[in-house]
């Protein structure tokens, strides 16, 4: 209450409850009460995008704004809206996504303030050289390093990829038909059979012909006999 009229020779003090005081849109009595009329004071401007409205400004009280992660919402639920309208008010408590599917990670935790959000496994930012393991479901998984390259005598069967290691299988497991060597394979490449070459008849064969070489030929010319003799049969053609 303030004091409308002062004790006086003739006359008690008399009062009014500060409530019958108005102020223009926009302000608030301050500091009414105690005998004190107080006076107009501007209301709070609008509060910030991370708060709501908890105190309206009326001519009695002045505007008071509460932030929105002091809300609080049941588990699995987050809190949707707040610090939106005119005037900002606290939003309401929804149901958070569902769990992740077995191809996403969870990028966003369910919350009071936040709702899940997934992203795809392969949207992960790869390091060179390595692959992801474990990821789904909600999980982020971890990169591995992928194996070293293929040795000389191996070849590439998978590369490493997203979600696959390097593996390599020996240049021995591949074979050709008969008459056919594995020519190129090794330190990761996988080759080509190719036709094994063909002595003619003025040479003969110094290597045979198997799936992990070609045949080599000489010269009969250049196989030399000792003093006295002399080479026949000699040279064939394949």
């Amino acid at each position: 209450a303030y004091s409308t009229s002062a004790c006086s020779l003739l006359a008690d003090t008399t009062c009014a409850a500060c409530g019958e005081l108005t102020c223009a849109a926009g302000n608030y009595r301050h500091g009414c009460g105690l005998g004190v009329a107080g006076d107009c004071a501007s209301c709070r401007a609008g509060c910030s995008d991370a708060e709501f409205e908890s105190t309206a400004c009326t001519p009695a009280s002045n505007r008071a704004c509460s932030l929105c992660s002091a809300l609080s919402c049941p588990t699995g639920q987050h809190r949707a809206g707040c610090g939106s309208g005119d005037p900002p008010g606290e939003g309401a408590c929804l149901a958070c996504r569902a769990a992740c599917s077995a191809t996403e990670y969870e990028a966003v935790p369910c919350t009071a303030s936040s709702d899940r959000e997934c992203s795809p496994c392969d949207a992960r930012e790869r390091p060179p050289g390595t692959h992801l393991v474990g990821c789904g479901l909600g999980l982020p998984g971890e990169f591995l390093a992928c194996r070293a390259e293929c040795a000389a005598t191996e070849f590439e069967t998978q590369g490493c990829g997203v979600f696959s290691d390097r593996a390599c299988a020996a240049c021995a497991e591949q074979p050709c038909s008969p008459g056919a060597y594995l020519a190129g394979c090794g330190s990761g490449l996988a080759g080509n059979c190719s036709a094994c070459t063909n002595c003619n008849a003025t040479q003969f064969e110094s290597a045979r012909c198997t799936t992990a070489h070609d045949r080599a030929c000489g010269e009969c010319s250049g196989h030399a006999c000792g003093a006295g003799d002399v080479r026949v049969g000699c040279g064939r053609a394949f």
